[in-house]
């Protein structure tokens, strides 16, 4: 298995609602980075979205894009942070690592 060399996901706040994971992939695609997976969160957590990149070093050039405009709104691209359950539940197949949609 292929050994973690730092963080691989960022967290997106400020989606226009009912932006598309397609959008928003593309959006950093667009601006040089590996997308490995998209999940953009609904009901009350709406307009927030995670990223999984391919590599690490995207991680660094997503922070940067934060206060960039996409579709009309100014995003910010934080880093993700694992909640307590996941860390718990980190060698379960069902691993919040896997959800999102894969590019």
């Amino acid at each position: 298995e292929k050994q973690r060399l730092g963080p691989t996901s960022v967290f997106v706040i400020n989606l226009k609602y009912g932006l598309s994971e397609e959008a928003l992939a593309r959006f950093f695609v667009d601006n040089g980075c590996k997308v490995k997976t998209v999940a953009v969160l609904s009901g009350r957590n709406r307009g927030r979205g995670k990223i999984t990149f391919e590599d690490p070093s995207f991680v660094a050039v997503a922070l940067q894009l934060s206060g960039q405009i996409l579709e009309g709104y100014p995003i910010q691209v934080l880093p993700y942070k694992k909640k307590k359950t996941e860390e718990k539940n980190k060698n379960d197949d069902r691993s919040q690592e896997d959800l999102g949609r894969e590019f």
